[in-house]
């Protein structure tokens, strides 16, 4: 095992609740839910908000006029996430890529952090991340319930993908099919002028769920 990869290994959490299995990078809360919440229309308010902290990751998302997406389903608790909870006001929604929902929010605990919920298995997971290793790697996850999964990355600003296996869902968040082999994500690079985004390995088959070892 080389340096980079056991210094990546350190940095993780293999989570095991119920039918749910996430893998994620970064500074680390998950959590797993139950029951599923609607997702209402966008709505934008009359003015952004600007949370404290914001300034020091590269990414203007926070910038944005918040809307009534802009909350995690009640379902999630906003402090059960990373290591004191996040601010809920700075909560933003990304988007929704095959049934799984993304948001980030910033941690009370000087973090950004990236939350997942695949609605269809009412289970969801969350990866927090420093401003430094955020502004240099980026922070990811990976979620498996029973019949879906999903992984995906919270980039900085002005990332450029190579790949075709990478889809862009808005400029900040980019995700990969969670079975991506190894070869997959070698050719798959996301960087900036001073960023190279760290993948998750493949996953290992203590990961998945049935549904997806019969499918292997």
């Amino acid at each position: 095992m080389n340096k980079k990869t056991s210094e990546f290994l350190r940095n993780s959490l293999t989570l095991r609740i119920g039918v749910a299995a996430a893998v994620a990078i970064g500074a680390i809360g998950a959590v797993n839910v139950v029951s599923a919440s609607a997702s209402p229309a966008v709505v934008p308010s009359a003015a952004p908000v600007s949370p404290a902290s914001a300034g020091e990751f590269t990414t203007t998302v926070f910038g944005s006029p918040v809307a009534v997406t802009d909350k995690l389903p009640d379902i999630i608790d906003g402090d059960s996430i990373g290591t004191a909870g996040i601010q809920q006001s700075s909560v933003r929604f990304l988007g929704t890529k095959s049934g799984s929902s993304y948001w980030t929010a910033l941690g009370q605990a000087d973090e950004i952090c990236l939350v997942a919920f695949v609605s269809t298995d009412d289970v969801a997971s969350s990866a927090c991340a420093s401003p430094s290793t955020f502004n240099a790697q980026g922070v990811g996850l990976r979620l498996f319930g029973p019949t879906q999964g999903t992984e995906g990355y919270l980039v900085p600003d002005a990332s450029a993908l190579k790949g075709a296996a990478l889809v862009a869902v808005v400029p900040n968040l980019v995700t990969i099919d969670p079975l991506a082999t190894a070869a997959t994500r070698a050719s798959t690079t996301v960087s900036g002028s001073k960023f190279q985004l760290t993948l998750l390995p493949p996953a290992a088959a203590s990961e998945l769920p049935a549904k997806f070892k019969a499918a292997d």
